[in-house]
């Protein structure tokens, strides 16, 4: 898999990239793509539904995503082997995107570096052992947030699943390590890494019904 960075400039798109994109939009989901990438990633956005901060991070996100579809259609992977993730804040969009058989779920999740969390909101899904790590709060909430993707992609029916389900089990000095989800479904563990970029902290996690081991 592979990670893409945009900035979101913040400013209203132009009519022509704005019809050019819609154009993009429906092209790609005349494609094999799953339901989800199709439902997810690839509907057109009405300007009148929402606010103008929203639509300009929609615009943004979705220029990157077609630009991550073509990159991968260009590696001659197949719609219905693309796996795909997004996530943006108010200054950036991210996405992970790669070829895998319907076994593999990925997730990425991005927050600001300077991005405030409560003891009262840590405590909530935030442990001690996993502070023994060496993990913030913050760090922490990146990591099984990308989790919680992963594991959806997967698995849409276990849509019970909530952020403190999830378990750190290792962090090491390359800053990856496995997670644990507490569900009646057996899983193996989720395997993350953690990168701190200039745009804030960026965790990639990936869910494999194939992975029996740490």
């Amino acid at each position: 898999c592979s990670l893409f960075f945009k900035f979101i400039l913040g400013e209203d798109p132009s009519p022509i990239a704005l019809a050019h994109l819609q154009e993009q939009l429906q092209k790609f989901s005349e494609r094999e793509y799953s339901p989800e990438i199709k439902f997810r990633f690839l509907r057109i956005q009405n300007k009148s539904e929402c606010s103008e901060v929203y639509f300009n991070s929609w615009f943004t996100s979705r220029e990157l995503v077609i630009q991550v579809l073509q990159e991968l259609l260009d590696l001659n992977v197949h719609p219905k082997n693309t796996v795909l993730s997004l996530t943006h804040t108010k200054v950036a969009t991210v996405a992970v995107a790669g070829q895998a058989l319907t076994s593999l779920g990925i997730g990425i999740d991005l927050e600001a570096s300077d991005r405030a969390i409560s003891e009262k909101a840590a405590a909530k899904f935030f442990s001690d052992f996993e502070g023994r790590l060496g993990l913030s709060p913050l760090q922490a909430w990146v990591i099984k947030e990308a989790c919680f993707k992963a594991v959806n992609q997967l698995h849409p029916s276990l849509g019970s699943v909530l952020i403190p389900d999830f378990t750190i089990q290792t962090f090491d000095q390359k800053m990856e390590g496995m997670v644990a989800l507490k569900t009646e479904m057996p899983l193996p563990p989720i395997r993350y890494c953690l990168l701190r970029e200039e745009v804030g902290w960026v965790a990639f996690a990936q869910s494999n019904l194939l992975a029996h081991s740490v």
